[in-house]
C-alpha cells in the first residue's frame, strides 16, 4: 500500500484489505469487490484465504479473486459454497486463472481451472503475454497468441462441462525495450483492450480487461492520464468486466485514495459512453418555444424535473469551484478530497458483516488449509 506521507510502499494488513472492500461496497460505481492486496500480517501461504475473508466481511457485492494453486482454489470454493450451492444460476463471485504464455498451463493451475469448471463457477481465463518475451513483438501477433490461448481454454472448459460460464480475459503487458520493465498502461495496451473486447463480442462471450491502469508510482498527472485513457479504451469498446481500480504502479501498489479517484473516473466515463437521450421530452420543444427572449430556464419545468437526475454527472471529489472559492477552502486537491471521503466512508459506512455461524465456518476452512500445509 502507498503511504501518502512518505510516498513509499508499506505492507498491507488484513483489516486494510477489508477496508478496501468496505469502500467498494459504499461506492455505487463498483459492482464487484475484489481482493485489493494480499495481507502481510497472516501466514503467507494462506494469505488469499484471509484476504477473501476480510472482503466478505465488508461487502454484500459479488467478489473477485485470483488463486495460484489447486489447493487454494479448493478452499476458496468451500468458502464461496457457504453463500450459494448453485454457482451457475446464483454466482457469488468470479475466479481468475492464467495460462503460462506461450501456449501452456502449469499443472496445478490447469487442475484448479478444471475444478472451477466442474463446479460451474464463473472463471476468467487471463493470458498475460509480455511483448517480445512471452509473445511476439508485434501487436497483431500478440493478439493472435492471446486469442489462441483463450479459445484453447474455452474448448477445455466446454469439454469438461458444456455450458460452463467462461469470460474472455485481457491482461496485455508491454516492455520497455531499453530497460525490460513490465508495463500495462502504454498506448499499445489500450489498443489491445479494444481488440480484446471486439474479439469477445465476435465470439458472443463476456469480456474482461485490467484497468484503469497506470505505470506511475505515485498519484500524479501521469497516473491520471494513463488511467483515464485505459478506462475510456475498454469502457467505450464494451468490455463487460473491468478490474484493477485502486491499483497503480503497474498493479503493484494500491491506495484508498486511488480507489476513490478511480470511482470518480468511472462515474465520468460511464456518463460519457451513456450518450445523449434525445427522447421527445428531453429535446425540450415546449421549453424552447415558451421561453421569453433573453430570459433563462432556471424555473423551467424540465430544470426542476431533471435537476437531481443523472442528466448532468455529479462529482464526488473533483474541484468545481472558481479560484477565489477554492482558495478560501484551503486550496484542496483531488487527493486531499479523496482522503477526506475515505475517512468518512470508513467511519460511517456500515456494511452487512458475516453471520457469526458463517464466519466460524470460514475460519475453520482457513485453519484446515493451514494445518494441511
Amino acid at each position: 500500500m502507498l503511504d501518502k506521507t512518505t510516498n513509499s510502499r508499506v505492507p498491507a494488513k488484513k483489516d486494510e484489505v477489508g477496508k478496501f472492500a468496505l469502500i467498494a461496497d459504499y461506492l455505487e460505481e463498483f459492482k464487484i469487490a475484489g481482493i485489493e492486496a494480499y495481507p502481510q500480517d497472516v501466514k503467507p501461504r494462506s494469505s488469499i484465504l484471509h484476504a477473501l475473508e476480510a472482503v466478505l466481511d465488508n461487502t454484500n457485492k459479488p467478489v473477485y479473486f485470483s488463486p495460484e494453486t489447486y489447493e487454494e482454489t479448493l478452499s476458496l470454493l468451500k468458502i464461496m459454497r457457504l453463500f450459494s450451492d448453485d454457482f451457475k444460476n446464483y454466482p457469488t463471485g468470479i475466479c481468475q486463472l492464467s495460462p503460462h504464455s506461450p501456449f501452456a498451463w502449469d499443472k496445478t493451475t490447469i487442475n484448479a481451472f478444471i475444478l472451477l469448471v466442474k463446479n460451474n463457477f464463473p472463471v476468467v481465463v487471463l493470458p498475460a503475454p509480455f511483448s517480445f518475451v512471452s509473445a511476439p513483438i508485434t501487436i497483431a501477433g500478440e493478439i493472435l497468441e492471446t486469442n489462441i490461448e483463450l479459445l484453447g481454454s474455452l474448448v477445455i472448459a466446454q469439454l469438461v462441462n458444456p455450458g460452463t460460464p467462461f469470460i474472455y480475459g485481457n491482461a496485455k503487458s508491454a516492455a520497455d525495450m531499453a530497460t525490460g520493465e513490465y508495463l500495462n498502461s502504454t498506448p499499445e495496451c489500450n489498443l489491445f483492450r479494444i481488440a480484446s473486447a471486439q474479439l469477445a463480442q465476435y465470439y458472443g462471450i463476456p469480456s474482461h480487461s485490467i484497468g484503469p491502469d497506470s505505470d506511475s508510482n505515485i498519484l500524479d498527472i501521469q497516473n491520471g492520464f494513463e488511467k483515464m485513457s485505459s478506462l475510456i479504451a475498454e469502457a467505450s469498446s464494451g468490455t463487460n468486466i473491468i478490474i484493477n481500480a485502486g491499483m497503480f504502479a503497474t498493479g503493484m501498489t494500491v491506495s484508498f485514495e486511488q480507489l476513490v479517484i478511480d470511482a470518480e473516473m468511472i462515474r465520468f466515463v460511464t456518463r460519457l459512453i451513456g450518450g445523449v437521450d434525445c427522447c421527445e421530452e428531453k429535446l425540450a420543444y415546449d421549453s424552447l418555444l415558451g421561453v421569453e427572449f433573453g430570459k433563462d430556464f432556471l424555473t423551467d419545468s424540465l430544470t426542476l424535473k431533471y435537476l437531481r437526475s443523472d442528466e448532468h454527472v455529479k462529482p464526488m471529489i473533483s474541484n468545481r469551484k472558481n479560484y477565489e472559492h477554492w482558495k478560501t477552502e484551503g486550496k484542496p486537491d483531488i487527493v486531499r478530497n479523496a482522503t477526506e471521503l475515505v475517512k468518512d466512508i470508513i467511519e460511517n459506512h456500515k456494511p452487512k458483516t458475516l453471520d457469526k455461524s458463517i464466519s466460524k465456518e470460514v475460519g475453520n476452512i482457513i485453519s484446515a488449509f493451514e494445518d494441511q500445509l
